[in-house]
């Protein structure tokens, strides 16, 4: 029974984020003219650290701005993104270790970086 019920609110989820999804696109090409591609690309930044399917975002980059541009735009938003999440992980497993290690032994080097 609960599968069923996560299964309808991740159906139910993601239609609601499709729709909120085309709405922003819709508002950068409207309002934003020339800016809107550096906004999509903002945008995209933490879809891709909270690992949200962006697919509606990079097809909608390409199809409001042109190919050449919405690739530009979806690629460098994607690869900040990836960076961000990256680095985010790192520093929280780096976080954690510095705090296993003083519960165990003492003071780490890392930790005072």
């Amino acid at each position: 029974m609960y599968c069923v019920s996560f299964i309808l609110y991740s159906i139910s989820s993601s239609r609601m984020l499709g729709v909120i999804l085309k709405d922003f696109l819709l508002w950068v090409k409207q309002d934003l003219g020339p800016w809107g591609p550096l906004v999509l690309a903002v945008a995209y930044i933490p879809l891709t650290v909270l690992a949200v399917p962006a697919s509606v975002l990079t097809l909608g980059g390409g199809y409001l701005f042109g190919l050449p541009v919405g690739i530009v735009a979806d690629s460098i938003g994607a690869t900040v993104g990836a960076g961000a999440a990256f680095l985010g992980r790192t520093e929280f497993k780096r976080m954690l270790m510095c705090q296993r290690r003083k519960i165990l032994i003492g003071p780490c080097l890392l930790c005072c970086i």
